[in-house]
């Protein structure tokens, strides 16, 4: 069942779990608990409603049974060595999502307004731009990554440049809130009960 806004989409979502959460300290933040369930359950039910292919950029699923893309293996470091293996990945399509990993307030119509203001744009809330956060077109990822003659790995930022991406505005400022540290998750909780509490009085 979906919520209002919420459109299920044939368009491929990536959920990008390679990055490390060195200011998370030991535990991996993908497993944080926010309001008792983990960070990546959170996304994974609010995105299942929007898509019907969710995939991980990644080495390991989390026990969430999506299959698993690992990194490009080649001279790409980076995003830009798991952008690469989607953009190849996904070759046959037109295109596909990315989503951060710590991202637990993604809009419900997230899909929906991307794809409307596609074909390769960022999410944008005010002046932020969210590189993790795009519509990409698997052609043009692969073609212009292949005309590169420079040996240092792009950004995701400097990719989407490269791929003359749009930007998609989004009014809510905490939708695409990222939690790198404790004190992002302690601050989540708050919003999360304070959310609760108003859907239930």
């Amino acid at each position: 069942m979906t919520r209002s806004g919420e459109k299920m989409s044939s368009t491929p979502i990536a959920i990008l779990a390679g990055g490390r959460s060195q200011r998370f300290g030991a535990e991996d933040k993908v497993e944080a608990l926010l309001h008792g369930m983990r960070l990546i359950d959170h996304l994974v039910a609010r995105l299942a409603r929007q898509s019907v292919t969710l995939i991980i950029s990644g080495a390991q699923d989390y026990g969430t049974g999506l299959p698993c893309l690992p990194d490009h293996a080649g001279p790409l470091r980076g995003p830009a060595a798991g952008l690469y293996a989607l953009a190849k990945h996904f070759e046959n399509q037109n295109a596909f999502f990315t989503v951060a990993t710590d991202m637990p307030f993604i809009p419900h119509d997230y899909t929906a307004r991307m794809l409307a203001r596609g074909p390769t744009c960022l999410a944008q809330t005010s002046n932020q731009l969210h590189p993790t956060c795009g519509l990409w077109s698997p052609e043009k990822i692969l073609r212009r990554m292949s005309a590169r003659t420079e040996t240092k790995s792009p950004s995701l930022h400097q990719l989407a440049e490269m791929c003359d991406f749009s930007p998609c505005n989004f009014e809510d400022e905490r939708a695409f809130m990222n939690i790198n540290t404790a004190a992002d998750l302690a601050d989540a909780t708050k919003i999360m009960q304070t959310r609760a509490m108003a859907h239930h009085g």
